[in-house]
């Protein structure tokens, strides 16, 4: 493409110009003999860029030109026509609205038809794709040469003026130039206003999303945990706001779904037996003590989240400029009296009594059960409820000669840790990491159960065989419905969760002086690049940074008796 834009394209100074000469066929016509504009960049690549959509541009207007046989008033008219659009062609929305422009009054040149057929306001104002082939009102008012009739637009800038309806000439009456520019303007401006919407725009949403959920299951896999969460969530979109024409979605759309997500109560569809998200509301408003709406981070994570995604696969498909959903989150993410909720405060750790009352429940379990052991293990290791579920016996093994649960399986060359390593579906890269086994953990007992659990099943027997895979390869799913049940029994607070644990991993950590280097590495956080002194963030020096990158990712035995000063 370099050679072939190369005749077209030159350095003024610190600008990129295109250079077109007009065939010689075409000079009559245009009344010149070559078409110059700035490329308004001084950057190679974008200069070409550029110039390679003004000469499609131009070849197509050339080959018009040749097809047409067009009549002098309508050349002049379409010389007016082609500079216009070429001034503006490389702007962002305008380029979309232009080569709308463009083409709808080309076509109606090259038909030989008015320029401004009979104006319907009703018509205009209706929600439309893109541009239509729109033919004359078989009673529109006496034609005006074009000639006259661009030669005036033009000398108005080319601004897209309103009229009021109330100002617009009846048919047969006398027209000023006036007139005839505002006549033009409006008619344009309607065109244009149907052609903004991109290819595809004017599409229904739910014609997209069978195309959608399909690249979601390529990518996700058709087990993926989350997969099913999609067709349901724009199922709740779609019964709040409405199956609208993509291009049809608003920001005010999305902050009317916001708002009634907020105020959609927990469990809704079991206790009212409905999928209507209104119907459940207003059911709810009726009890005498209503039930309380579900979480921000729920609205955000589970409801806002599926649709963002949509969105942004449809911006980046080019059916929409930009996604109306950017930075919209749950309004309730503020407390009650207006201060903002900060992200420690999404999530809390359990209180020191919560973990008694929680082992206790725990300690009538059976030996064996993953329910016994969860509130045992999860505060000590900071290991997620996920992981947990997952482990084998072959996970937990000593290193540096002390008990660690293995989540990395560094391949060594031996056969066993490579095969472990790609059955372990972890959370990210960091998830993968070794984590020393706390003193009263052992205490607890533990070790003994991953020695019964070898010896009755082998090396590779899963520790707790009673946590079995969902339809989607989620292995606590079932688990982690049951320990909601025992939190609900400790403490109504919807902030305190499974996933509390590692809160209070991390606040152990905290307070036993752990670096947060070895903080994070323990709970499986990519490693802040950045330090904190004197009040400022700082880049973390070169020294840290070889550290992570060239060093072991094994902690070393030094780092791992950080984990028996905590005290949980």
């Amino acid at each position: 493409m370099h050679a072939l834009l190369a005749p077209f394209v030159t350095r003024r100074g610190l600008l990129f110009w295109f250079r077109r000469p007009v065939p010689v066929d075409l000079v009559s016509c245009l009344g010149k003999s070559d078409i110059r504009r700035s490329l308004r960049t001084s950057d190679a690549r974008a200069a070409r860029r550029r110039a390679w959509t003004l000469l499609r541009a131009v070849e197509e207007a050339f080959e018009t030109l040749r097809r047409a046989g067009l009549s002098s008033d309508a050349r002049s008219a379409f010389g007016a026509i082609l500079d216009h659009v070429i001034d503006e062609f490389d702007g962002g929305q305008s380029r979309w609205a232009e080569r709308a422009k463009y083409r709808y009054l080309i076509e109606r040149l090259v038909a030989d038809e008015p320029l401004m057929p009979a104006f319907d306001r009703e018509a205009a104002e209706a929600p439309r794709s893109t541009y239509p082939n729109i033919r004359p009102h078989p009673e529109a008012g006496p034609r005006v040469t074009a000639d006259v009739a661009m030669r005036t637009a033009a000398s108005r800038g080319g601004a897209m003026a309103t009229v009021p309806s109330a100002a617009q000439p009846t048919a047969g009456a006398s027209m000023s130039a006036a007139d005839i520019a505002a006549m033009i303007d409006k008619g344009i401006g309607a065109a244009i206003k149907r052609a903004m919407a991109r290819p595809g725009s004017d599409d229904l949403l739910s014609s997209r999303v069978p195309a959608f959920l399909q690249r979601k299951t390529e990518e996700l896999g058709p087990k993926a945990k989350h997969l099913a969460d999609y067709s349901g969530r724009i199922a709740v979109f779609i019964a709040i706001v409405g199956d609208k024409p993509i291009g049809a979605y608003t920001i005010e759309d999305m902050h009317r779904f916001r708002d009634i997500l907020d105020q959609i109560p927990v469990k809704g569809r079991q206790r009212f037996k409905t999928a209507d998200p209104l119907l459940q509301i207003r059911m709810n408003r009726e009890l005498a003590i209503p039930f309380p709406p579900i979480d921000p981070v729920t609205v955000d994570a589970k409801y806002l989240s599926p649709i963002k995604t949509l969105f942004s696969h449809l911006e980046g498909l080019g059916v929409i400029e930009k996604s109306p959903l950017d930075g919209i989150t749950s309004k309730r993410m503020k407390g009650e009296d207006g201060i903002a909720i900060g992200p420690s405060e999404e999530r809390l750790p359990f209180e020191p009594d919560h973990l008694a009352k929680l082992r206790k429940i725990a300690d009538q379990k059976p030996q064996s059960s993953p329910d016994r052991w969860w509130i045992r293990v999860l505060p000590r290791t900071g290991l997620r409820l996920d992981e947990f579920a997952v482990l084998s016996v072959f996970d937990i093994r000593q290193i540096h000669g002390r008990w660690c649960v293995d989540l990395l399986h560094l391949d060594n060359g031996d056969p066993a840790h490579r095969e472990r390593r790609k059955e372990l579906d972890v959370k990210t890269s960091n998830s993968r990491r070794v984590v020393p086994i706390h003193r009263a953990l052992i205490e607890d007992g533990f070790l003994d159960l991953v020695e019964a659990r070898r010896k009755r099943s082998g090396e590779r027997a899963p520790l707790f065989p009673q946590c079995k895979p969902d339809r989607y390869g989620c292995y606590s799913s079932a688990l982690s419905k049951r320990l909601t049940r025992q939190i609900d029994e400790v403490t109504p607070d919807r902030r305190h969760v499974t996933h509390s644990t590692r809160h209070n991993f991390a606040a152990a950590c905290d307070a036993a002086g752990v670096p947060d280097s070895v903080r994070e590495r323990f709970l499986g956080h990519a490693v802040d690049e950045t330090a904190v002194q004197d009040g400022r963030a700082r880049p973390r020096g070169s020294r840290a940074k070889l550290r992570r990158r060239y060093g072991s990712p094994i902690p070393s035995r030094e780092e791992m008796d950080w984990i028996d000063r905590l005290q949980v």
